[in-house]
């Protein structure tokens, strides 16, 4: 049973680096796509801008 426990914290321990991993990675991704976004609407906004005064 000990053992059988010992493998069980193996695989969990395995599965929580993973997902701490996969966390890690979406968090860069969001940031990435945060500061696309924001870039995107200065753009647009830009454009709305210049378009009003004309």
């Amino acid at each position: 049973m000990l053992k059988s426990h010992g493998e069980w914290l193996e695989q969990n321990e395995l599965w929580m680096t993973k997902h701490r991993e996969a966390v890690a990675r979406h968090d860069l991704m969001m940031a990435e796509i945060e500061d696309k976004l924001n870039g995107l609407i200065g753009v647009v906004d830009d454009l709305v801008r210049n378009r009003k005064s004309e």
